[in-house]
């Protein structure tokens, strides 16, 4: 009886069998899709020059990058990652002089003060960063003062499913704004005389490889099986009928 029983199985399970290799798994898992892109903003306000009292003077600048939206063909959109990994990096100068070298002093700082943006849908974040050189001396600053302003700047957030702005999802595109401003201030610190100028410069740049990534995290849409898989598995089905059938005569 027990062997009767085995060899009547054998055929349903065959069949079974060969229906979990046909049937597509239908990408049941979760997927993910990875957009990255650079850019470059750079400010370089004219040059101040404060021969009585502070000024000031300031360079905004902006670029744009486009990303694909993720195409709702190709399942549920379940999160977007948004990171960004990038420098801000400049270069600010100062130099003073007197009208003559029977002045006693001459000496002037120069205030380096940038504001920058990302700009996206749902995301409006916001940076500052700021330094300072000076430069003092007798009739003139030799050398001038120089620096070098560099920051590492980073932001990440993450949308999950239900709360994910809409301009993520589509066939178009969206886009991701980036703002730069550098503002220069110079304040003259020598004698009634002591005439200071200062410049500067700033480039907000990702390092190499890296930039503004996007990452849709979604649930793929199911396979339906082709016609032609779909006969190979009635087929399969019947070759296990008739196999199971053939089977139980030979045993009676």
């Amino acid at each position: 009886m027990g062997n009767t029983f085995d060899r009547k199985l054998l055929g349903p399970i065959g069949l079974l069998t060969g229906i979990g290799v046909l049937v597509p798994a239908g990408l049941a898992g979760a997927a993910s899709t990875t957009q990255s892109l650079g850019f470059t903003v750079s400010s370089t306000p004219a040059e101040v020059n404060n021969p009585a009292g502070p000024t000031s003077a300031n360079d905004p600048q902006s670029t744009t990058v486009t990303f694909n939206q993720f195409d709702p063909a190709l399942g549920t959109l379940t999160e977007v990652d948004i990171d960004l990994n990038s420098t801000l990096s400049g270069l600010v100068s100062v130099n003073a002089s007197t009208r003559n070298e029977n002045e006693p002093s001459s000496g002037g700082t120069n205030s380096w003060n940038a504001s920058f943006s990302l700009t996206m849908p749902g995301v409006s974040q916001s940076f500052f960063e700021s330094d300072s050189v000076s430069c003092t001396g007798t009739f003139n600053c030799t050398p001038p003062g120089n620096k070098s302003p560099s920051f590492t700047e980073t932001y990440s957030t993450t949308f999950s499913a239900g709360s994910i702005p809409a301009g993520y999802m589509g066939t178009g595109t969206f886009d991701a704004v980036f703002d730069l401003d550098l503002s220069l201030s110079l304040l003259n610190q020598g004698d009634s005389l002591s005439s200071a100028t200062g410049g500067g410069s700033a480039t907000w740049d990702p390092p190499a490889f890296d930039g503004l990534v996007v990452t849709f995290k979604f649930t793929p849409t199911p396979t339906v099986p082709e016609p032609g898989t779909l006969a190979l598995l009635g087929m399969g089905a019947l070759g296990g009928l008739g196999f199971a059938r053939r089977r139980s005569k030979d045993r009676a």
